[in-house]
């Protein structure tokens, strides 16, 4: 049961539970990278090639 006025667990004590973690965050943060990429790349090349 948590504490009174905490909910849930840290994300210290998460991190040491769960190993795949810190795998799962790091593919999370590059998904979204690559998203934004993607996201601000194609509007840019579509009004260059159709101008």
């Amino acid at each position: 049961m948590p504490a009174a006025g905490r909910s849930g667990r840290s994300l210290h004590q998460i991190r040491r539970e769960a190993p795949d973690f810190v795998l799962a965050l790091a593919a999370a943060a590059l998904a979204y990278g690559v998203m934004s990429l993607l996201m601000t790349a194609t509007p840019v090349t579509m009004h260059l090639h159709h101008g």
